[in-house]
């Protein structure tokens, strides 16, 4: 049996973020929260088990988690 992954408690900055959450139905906009950043350039929220996670586009790390 696999485990759920909670980002906020399993995830750190510098980690990887998994392939498996890479794809556009994780992907979300930040205008549409007040409480995510903007983000620049090889930048991309996703949110995972009602977290958010920047994470780098190019290198797929995690920027910042915050708890949804």
């Amino acid at each position: 049996m696999k485990k759920t992954e909670h980002p906020s408690h399993d995830w750190q900055q510098g980690h990887k973020v998994p392939a498996q959450y890479h794809g556009n139905s994780f992907k979300v906009e930040a205008s549409k929260y007040k409480k995510l950043s903007k983000p620049i350039k090889n930048q991309q929220w996703i949110k995972v088990n009602g977290d958010y996670v920047l994470m780098n586009t190019t290198t797929y790390k995690v920027i910042k988690v915050i708890q949804g």
